[in-house]
């Protein structure tokens, strides 16, 4: 009889504890999270590659995405990170506006978002080729797209895209 109480107390208690928890689906086009948290989510990624921007030749990235919960925040962006396709990533030969401060290849921009949920149809980021300092040959390359807060240690969502790239 004892043993009997205490395990229906057991599965009463359980009850309460998952009646208590809420639960959230995270899925690709949904806020990863919820509840007036801060969140981000990538709706869709895709890439021009030989595009001209003010004569310099490179890889165009749009992203369509959506903003939770980050109305007027100043210090969102959209950050690329250039790597090989097998995971190291690329580095930068030389200073520049494109290069980390950690010595990474990336290409980034900010975004203020003006409504609790804004949507950004078309984001654009731009690297031009002459930053990619690889020896001749073609070379399997990947990009991680995140979208984060500067004053943040994490981001709110990622995508990778992976593409070929030939140096000569």
């Amino acid at each position: 009889m004892k043993r009997v109480l205490s395990t229906r107390l057991i599965q009463g208690l359980c009850v309460l504890m998952l009646a208590s928890m809420t639960v959230f689906s995270v899925l690709p086009t949904q806020p990863v999270k919820a509840n007036g948290f801060e969140s981000a989510a990538i709706n869709d990624l895709w890439v021009e590659h030989n595009v001209y921007e003010d004569g310099v030749k490179g890889i165009l990235i749009h992203a369509a995405f959506t903003a939770y919960n980050l109305e007027d925040c100043n210090d969102c962006q959209v950050v690329s990170y250039f790597k090989f396709a097998d995971g190291p990533a690329l580095f930068c030969n030389r200073p520049s506006f494109y290069c980390t401060s950690g010595g990474y290849l990336a290409t980034w921009a900010s975004f203020t978002p003006l409504y609790q949920y804004t949507t950004f149809p078309d984001f654009e980021l731009f690297l031009p080729y002459n930053e990619i300092q690889l020896p001749s040959a073609t070379w399997h390359l990947m990009f991680t797209l995140q979208i984060s807060r500067r004053s943040d240690l994490f981001y709110l969502d990622e995508r990778e895209y992976y593409f070929d790239f030939t140096t000569s």
